[in-house]
């Protein structure tokens, strides 16, 4: 628990190394299952690795697969109905959304929601166009499958990808916008 709050905002190479410094019987106890989940996310997520796949339910219940995107730019958009900032920040993605979705930019939703009348109901009222899914939480008081996944601690958190589904990085709202333009202006 402590390895986790101390080195949360480390590098990921700073927390492999802390991490790494723990005996074998340590690092695969029980008690270290968070920090190995953290690390095995950070590598899966950075620049140039290919993005984890998944498979979620969008509103109509239809299964929708990340890879099924590829040949266009994708911003994973991780929030929730009740995130104030993930709804305050939702006009300004709709503006990258015009902009840039004619040039071959994808956003996929992947709502942190349990109830799922409040998101779709979200999804309605603020009238946003891309593709939503709604993650799954298959072990009680545990993070949702796919936020864990990608080592999402808040929300909104976006991830950018290539056209070939790899991860060109995470980033907060104004760099996506000056990473898109480069790519797609």
């Amino acid at each position: 628990y402590m390895f986790n709050r101390y080195y949360n905002d480390a590098s990921t190479e700073e927390f492999e190394e802390a991490f790494n410094q723990y005996s074998e019987k340590v690092r695969n106890s029980f008690l270290a299952a968070e920090a190995r989940e953290e690390l095995a996310a950070r590598k899966a997520t950075q620049p140039g690795a290919q993005a984890p796949d998944f498979t979620l339910n969008d509103p109509d219940g239809k299964p929708v697969t990340l890879s099924s995107l590829r040949g266009q730019y994708v911003i994973v958009d991780f929030w929730a109905s009740w995130c104030k900032p993930c709804r305050a920040g939702m006009p300004a993605m709709k503006e990258l959304y015009k902009k840039y979705h004619p040039k071959g930019l994808e956003i996929l939703g992947v709502s942190d929601d349990t109830d799922h009348n409040a998101w779709k109901k979200a999804i309605e009222q603020d009238q946003t166009p891309w593709i939503h899914v709604v993650d799954e939480f298959p072990i009680e008081n545990r993070p949702a499958r796919v936020g864990l996944l990608y080592g999402v601690h808040y929300i909104p958190s976006y991830f950018l990808l290539d056209k070939e589904g790899k991860v060109i990085g995470k980033m907060e709202h104004e760099e996506l916008e000056a990473k898109l333009a480069e790519l797609l202006d």
